[in-house]
């Protein structure tokens, strides 16, 4: 049904009465604290221990006035209005001196009109109401007891220097209340209020606030290193100092926020809102900015090394990221020798990257292109490597060690065709389902080497030390294997067909069930084998002579 305009203006007008009325009321709430406030300074300043001061002086200076004048005028008779105009004139001077020692900003109010000064100092009033509001004290007892039965409502209460460790304190409200150097780290407070809460110096560290209102609060100095912040609300909240290392504050709004001299080293900023922010000084070494817009930020004196953005992010005019040691992640970007230990690297593209050299010790490089890139030399132990496209890379002499090449279930492995591992070091990694086709092994470190149970057709394993490893069903057709040491390995129904085994040790080796027709044994060492149902057709046994029957 359509609404004639004047039914719209008259509904338009009724709403903005209502919210007149509101308006009201909330000012005449203010209105009475600042009374209240008034009345306070009043009070203090009659207790003053200059006004006291100010009244002994007086009656001192009158003491002398008098005394003065009797010993010179005997016969003057009007002592008292002296003494009475001297000492109100002596109180005004005092005053003045004191207000001024005490007001030096006072020389400069004069300078105000009459409805200036009134509007200042109403002003200073209210801000200090604001900041320095009686809070509720509560007993921790109390506090959580009454949490407990159930109540969730604790606005302006005052908990400060409080120890909540251990505690579960989900869907809280604790607006405008005191938490000054409260201890609230490790515990879970999602859904919480803390609107214009004082969190000065708290520490948050490893809490959970997903989803908890942290608008206006006061977080200068706070800890919130580690701690989840999905969905937090941080909107107009002064983080000056406060330490944000390890937080994830993507796609998060920061804008306007204070966040001069922080720590938001190895924080993740990707597409997070940060128009107008202040990050003067601020540590952003190891920061994850991949697709971030820095273009009003103030980066004044803020330390980007070791950080690491791409073609997607945008940083302040003239503002130089490589001059600052922060690392371009982008396909054929040079990283040679970079730091980037740790670092969150998972689904980029560094498809020919130069990488030499470079720590990745424990970096996500889950699901990463870096068909061939240059990683020789490179450290790769403990990194993540799940479902890598590595095709074609070089690998000669880094360090696999402990390398994470599958999820723990093995699936989505890497992709190792073709790769160049020479002289690398793979000990204790695990190989489920990863395709090492054409790979190159040769002179690699294998030992405790898990689940080699994948395809290594076509593969140089050249002098490679294989023993006593588990190698049943392995493709290793077309292989080369020449030296390499197969002492007491288990090659149960191993496909070997056309490997060169030239030299190989296979003493004690179980072939039972193996394809090895049309192989190379020549000069190899196999005492000890057992050749139970292994197909020798067309092999060249150690004497250099073809194996003609079909028999073991």
């Amino acid at each position: 049904m359509n609404i004639s305009n004047p039914q719209q203006d008259l509904l338009s007008l009724v709403s903005r009465m209502e919210q007149m009325e509101r308006q009201q009321a909330v000012l005449k709430k203010h209105i009475l604290g600042i009374k209240r406030e008034l009345d306070n300074l009043v009070d203090k300043f009659d207790s003053r221990s200059e006004v006291q001061m100010v009244e002994a002086l007086q009656w001192e200076i009158a003491d002398l006035q008098k005394r003065f004048f009797d010993a010179n005028n005997p016969d003057y008779e009007s002592v008292d209005s002296g003494i009475c105009e001297s000492r109100e004139n002596t109180t005004l001077l005092l005053l003045e001196a004191i207000d001024t020692i005490t007001n030096p900003n006072k020389v400069r109010q004069k300078k105000f009109t009459d409805g200036d000064f009134k509007v200042e100092r109403i002003m200073l009033i209210v801000n200090k109401l604001c900041t320095t509001e009686e809070k509720t004290e509560l007993k921790i007892e109390e506090f959580l007891k009454r949490y407990q039965d159930g109540e969730r409502d604790f606005n302006q209460v005052n908990l400060k220097s409080v120890n909540l460790t251990g505690h579960s304190l989900n869907n809280i409200k604790l607006s405008q209340a005191n938490l000054q150097n409260a201890n609230l780290s490790c515990i879970d407070l999602r859904y919480a209020n803390f609107n214009y809460a004082n969190l000065e110096n708290a520490d948050l560290h490893q809490t959970n606030l997903y989803s908890t209102n942290l608008e206006n609060a006061n977080l200068k100095r706070a800890n919130l290193s580690g701690a989840k912040l999905t969905k937090t609300k941080l909107d107009g909240a002064n983080l000056n100092s406060a330490d944000l290392s390890g937080v994830d504050l993507s796609e998060i709004n920061l804008s306007g926020i204070n966040l001069s001299r922080a720590n938001l080293s190895w924080a993740t900023l990707r597409k997070t809102k940060l128009v107008n922010v202040d990050m003067s000084y601020a540590h952003l070494n190891r920061a994850d900015l991949l697709d971030t817009n820095l273009e009003s930020v103030d980066l004044t004196g803020a330390n980007l090394l070791h950080s690491v953005y791409n073609e997607g992010t945008i940083f302040p005019n003239n503002f130089d990221p490589v001059a600052a040691g922060a690392y371009l992640i982008a396909p054929g970007s040079n990283l040679e020798n970079a730091n980037l230990a740790g670092v969150q690297l998972g689904n980029t593209n560094l498809m020919g990257a130069n990488l030499a050299g470079a720590n990745l010790n424990s970096a996500d490089l889950s699901h990463t292109d870096l068909r061939e890139a240059n990683l020789s030399k490179a450290n790769l132990t403990k990194a993540n490597l799940e479902g890598a496209n590595l095709l074609l890379a070089n690998l000669s002499e880094a360090d696999l060690s402990e390398v994470q090449l599958s999820n723990p279930e093995g699936g989505s492995p890497a992709n190792l065709v073709g790769v160049n591992l020479s002289g690398a070091n793979l000990s204790r990694v695990k190989l489920t389902y990863v395709n090492l086709t054409a790979a190159d092994l040769s002179k690699a470190n294998l030992k405790y080497v898990q689940d080699l149970t994948s395809s290594l057709s076509v593969a140089n394993l050249t002098g490679v030390n294989l023993m006593g490893m588990y190698l049943g069903n392995v493709n290793l057709s077309g292989a080369n294997l020449t030296a390499v040491n197969l002492c007491g390995s288990c090659l149960c129904g191993a496909n070997l067909h056309g490997a060169n085994l030239t030299n190989a040790d296979l003493r004690g080796a179980d072939l039972r069930d193996a394809n090895l027709t049309n192989a190379t044994l020549k000069d190899a060492k196999i005492s000890g084998a057992i050749l139970e149902k292994t197909n020798l057709s067309g092999v060249i046994m150690p004497d250099g002579k073809i194996f003609e029957s079909s028999g073991s």
